[in-house]
């Protein structure tokens, strides 16, 4: 078994609250309908889904309890990729991937090595924080480095971008 282990800190970002300019006191926020142009109350509002402009499916928070992905605790690799055709522009948040406990440190270290000896990752799926993510998991110093990546939908095509370069 692995043991995964944030790569990053949020403790170094700022922080800001919004404040009262008056008093220097923070202020909360207030929920408005877009229509009668009153307060909402938390228990009134509900989330929902557009799926055509202006028509909204509620979704309710036990609806959405049903959603969420239970982890079965496996990393099961989809293919192996050479290093050098890794595309960077995917790699979004990193972690460390360490063996869970000492019966896992043998396995871990034969694979973390043939992996590295041969230059490549391995492309896997994971559930983290309730939500199935694809990874990219590569040798790094004596453990490995799982990295999210971004979803093909989430990337503009560099010819949207670069269209206009002569």
């Amino acid at each position: 078994g692995v043991k995964i282990v944030g790569a990053t800190s949020e403790a170094s970002k700022v922080h800001f609250k919004i404040l009262n300019r008056k008093d220097g006191l923070p202020v909360k926020s207030v929920y408005i309908d877009e229509a009668t142009e009153e307060e909402v109350e938390p228990e009134d509002q509900v989330k929902g889904f557009e799926i055509d402009k202006d028509s909204y499916i509620h979704v309710e928070p036990d609806e959405l309890k049903k959603l969420k992905l239970t982890s079965d605790h496996t990393l099961e690799v989809e293919e192996f990729v050479d290093l050098g055709d890794v595309d960077t522009r995917y790699l979004e948040k990193p972690y460390y991937l360490i063996p869970a406990d000492g019966a896992a440190a043998q396995a871990f270290e034969v694979i973390r090595k043939a992996m590295d000896e041969k230059k490549v990752a391995a492309r896997s799926c994971v559930v983290l924080y309730q939500r199935g993510r694809e990874v990219l998991i590569q040798p790094f110093g004596k453990g490995m480095l799982l990295t999210e990546l971004r979803s093909h939908g989430e990337m503009i095509s560099e010819q949207s971008v670069f269209a206009d370069i002569k």
